[in-house]
């Protein structure tokens, strides 16, 4: 169980498209983004964040992250913290200490769905 919480030594937006409707059959609408994420060091069982601005992200939003690197026990996932802003977590999956891949700047996927009107209730 994870015993304390970091902050990633950094982590911007790098780009961002807005909603773009063409996806998911209408479902949701799509803000595809890239960021990155820089820790070279996460402790064991811990976890790094970093919130990234991401226009027209709002609450209740979804948020997939694909790496872009071999993150091997390092997990990143993220979430709509507040209007405007992801919330991106590198989570160390080990017992030990990580020293990560993500020392280096790499540029990382992710993606914000918005369901539309057309949304299952």
């Amino acid at each position: 169980m994870a015993t304390s919480m970091e902050t990633a030594t950094n982590g911007v937006l790098i780009e961002s498209k807005g909603p773009r409707n063409e996806l998911f059959q209408g479902l949701f609408k799509v803000i595809p983004f890239t960021f990155s994420f820089e820790e070279d060091s996460i402790g064991a069982e811990d976890t790094s964040q970093k919130d990234i601005t991401v226009p027209g992200a709002k609450l209740g939003d979804f948020v997939l992250i694909g790496n872009t690197v071999d993150l091997v026990s390092i997990q990143l996932f993220g979430f709509v913290a507040s209007a405007n802003t992801v919330t991106v977590n590198a989570q160390n999956l080990e017992t030990a200490d990580a020293n990560t891949t993500l020392a280096t700047i790499a540029t990382h996927n992710g993606l914000v769905l918005q369901p539309t009107d057309t949304w299952p209730n």
